[in-house]
């Protein structure tokens, strides 16, 4: 209900926000083309969007690129403003014009060479990000780009590293993106807890492609180190590799003392499913921990996460997630998040999403699942 009242108020102060977007005022303009960002628009939007492009003195707000992206088709009227943008000397416009005239085009061609030319400029590690995120959007369209996101990859870096946005646009091209394994493959065996996320769930999403790596994978599963282990029983669950001993292997994951090792391990049992259902007793123990004191791992880095569950080994969304997947054979929860969604110290978000797991794991109607 919150949700359907914030979306009604959205919509009711369109019109105000339309007529904001050619004020003289630059700070004005970009308050209101972001608080239109993510609305749904009148064809008649477009109109004002472009004009605030052409009247930016300079100044682009970059959030009027995702506003007229969101509209898709509908904002045909501003492509030749858009390709003019393109030529832009700041790089984050080029990014932000290039997006947008993919979701309003589909033209690959028209965009590749501006984000594939700013992935080469080395030494602007923000805008390689930008252009990796950009490019993940196009999906198996930018498979051109493959080769200049690997040597971002390559480059590693620090916390800040566009490395991870790189290895995410490979993993959204998919097994178009095949020259990438070798170079994932060496990330996840450095472990670096900053990088290895990404390069796991990459490798996963290039499903096919992963296939030459399986007799290495297989071989990981039998290291002493529980890092390997784990990585390597979720790519190869997450390929659809048969994988015995898998689940195992998981839920001895769900203790590690490394955070990144207890995330992939969640995240690998909720694709399972109904397979892991042996898992329950060890997610149940987790989600009795979401208040748990302690040192949070994340805490002053770039993915750290804050609120009533920081200090918890794991999200506890997460943990409900993957119960929701295992389905009907996750019945052993069923007291605890009865307990959660009664509790009123428990956030909402946390409440509610209880609620509707409690509905899926009783089979009374479906949850979709968010990935995130």
């Amino acid at each position: 209900e919150a949700v359907t009242a914030a979306r009604s108020a959205q919509q009711t102060a369109v019109p105000t926000l339309l007529g904001l977007l050619t004020h003289k005022e630059f700070s004005l303009r970009r308050a209101a083309a972001k608080a239109l960002t993510g609305v749904e628009l009148p064809p008649a939007a477009v109109t004002l969007l472009v004009e605030s492009l052409v009247n930016n003195e300079g100044f682009y707000t970059g959030v009027e690129f995702s506003a007229l992206g969101n509209m898709g088709p509908a904002a045909g009227e501003a492509i030749p403003v858009l390709k003019m943008a393109l030529g832009h000397k700041n790089s984050g416009v080029r990014i932000g014009a290039a997006q947008a005239l993919w979701q309003i085009t589909s033209e690959a061609d028209l965009v590749l060479p501006v984000l594939t030319e700013v992935l080469r400029v080395k030494k602007k590690w923000r805008g390689q990000g930008k252009a990796a995120r950009a490019l993940a959007g196009l999906g198996p369209a930018a498979a051109p780009a493959v080769y200049e996101l690997i040597e971002v990859v390559k480059k590693r870096g620090w916390i800040f590293s566009p490395a991870p946005s790189a290895m995410r646009a490979l993993g959204r091209i998919g097994p178009k993106a095949k020259a990438a394994v070798p170079v994932l493959m060496a990330e996840v065996k450095r472990r670096d807890k900053f990088l290895v996320r990404a390069a796991i769930f990459a490798l996963i999403d290039m499903g096919p492609a992963v296939k030459e790596s399986v007799p290495v994978l297989r071989d990981w599963l039998k290291k002493k180190d529980i890092r390997l282990r784990v990585a390597a029983a979720a790519i190869l669950t997450g390929t659809r590799v048969e994988t015995p001993g898998a689940v195992p292997i998981l839920i001895e994951g769900l203790e590690s003392k490394h955070w990144w090792v207890r995330v992939i391990a969640v995240s690998a049992l909720k694709s399972l499913g109904p397979a892991a259902k042996e898992a329950v007793p060890a997610l149940l123990e987790l989600l009795r921990q979401r208040h748990a004191i302690g040192k949070n791992p994340l805490k002053g880095h770039l993915m750290s996460f804050s609120g009533p569950y920081a200090s918890a080994p794991i999200q506890p969304r997460w943990v409900i997630l993957a119960l929701v997947k295992i389905g009907p054979k996750a019945k052993a929860a069923v007291p605890e998040l009865e307990a959660i969604q009664k509790d009123d110290t428990e956030t909402e978000f946390l409440r509610d999403l209880a609620g509707k797991a409690l509905e899926k794991i009783n089979g009374q109607s479906p949850l979709q699942a968010d990935n995130n």
